[in-house]
């Protein structure tokens, strides 16, 4: 950047040369209209801790119930070079992340809202947020289809009424508090194994996993009907050997929000 000037000079009536002994210039850099981008909703139950803090009783790293069995517990993760990294999981909470930038490099603040599916009404869920994420509670909100608007201001940065503002939206997403519906089709013997048929359905998201065991054993995948869990609604089948003893016999299903159901029956008992 550069200023041209000139001075045009003119003698005094006595004869005495004129002369600039100092020049002052003052400016003020435009101010420019901050980016927000790539704003993006994490999977449920996802959430960032702040810097330095470490998992709460509310935020809980669980074993992986395969390794225990069908009870998962809280014991300390396996050590070694095979250990996954941690990941911090608390049920029923989004995360939504997003990239901030400014041209002027000022200091950014953030505003959160969601809107429901064909709804015109953004409501408020944090203001004047320093971080790009924020992780909440979905619990207010029922279960539905949402896009998320996140809104820039660089007003700490400047005088009143000079500020400026960006807004950036999410794709829609899912949220999905409702665990799936899991209803027992059939309960019997044949020959030497034991069938326990379910069928799984959810109103709002896909399948994601379904399991089986017997008396509190490892959970074990279990196929759909059609060769294909990837629907909302899926016919299980748990087949096992004959027990030799009294034993129940579990199916549990999760959906792709993360919402898991099961139902057992007892053996003999619930067998014909």
């Amino acid at each position: 950047r550069y200023l041209p000037w000139r001075a045009e000079l003119t003698a005094a009536p006595s004869g005495e040369a004129p002369g600039v002994e100092r020049v002052e210039l003052s400016w003020a850099e435009r101010n420019a209209r901050p980016l927000v981008e790539a704003v993006t909703v994490l999977e449920p139950g996802a959430v960032f801790p702040r810097a330095g803090a470490t998992s709460g009783p509310a935020v809980l790293s669980v074993t992986n119930p395969d390794e225990n069995g069908a009870f998962a517990g809280l014991e300390p993760p396996r050590e070694g070079p095979e250990a996954p990294g941690k990941k911090l999981f608390r049920k029923g909470f989004r995360t939504v992340t997003w990239k901030g930038t400014d041209p002027n490099g000022d200091a950014l603040r953030y505003d959160l809202e969601v809107k429901r599916e064909g709804s015109s009404t953004w409501v408020a869920i944090r203001r004047d947020v320093e971080d790009a994420f924020a992780s909440f509670d979905t619990a207010p909100l029922p279960d539905g289809r949402y896009r998320f608007r996140v809104t820039a201001t660089d007003r700490l940065s400047n005088a009143e009424g000079e500020a400026l503002l960006a807004t950036e939206e999410s794709d829609v997403a899912v949220v999905d508090g409702t665990p799936p519906a899991l209803t027992i089709l059939d309960r019997k013997v044949e020959a030497e194994r034991v069938v326990l048929r379910v069928r799984a359905a959810d109103a709002l998201s896909p399948l994601a996993r379904a399991e089986g065991t017997v008396s509190a054993d490892r959970w074990r995948p279990l196929a759909a009907a059609d060769g294909a869990l990837e629907g909302r609604e899926e016919v299980l089948t748990l087949l096992v050997p004959k027990p030799s003893g009294p034993a129940f016999l579990s199916v549990r299903v999760v959906d792709a929000a993360g919402n898991s159901s099961s139902v057992s029956a007892e053996y003999p008992g619930d067998f014909r």
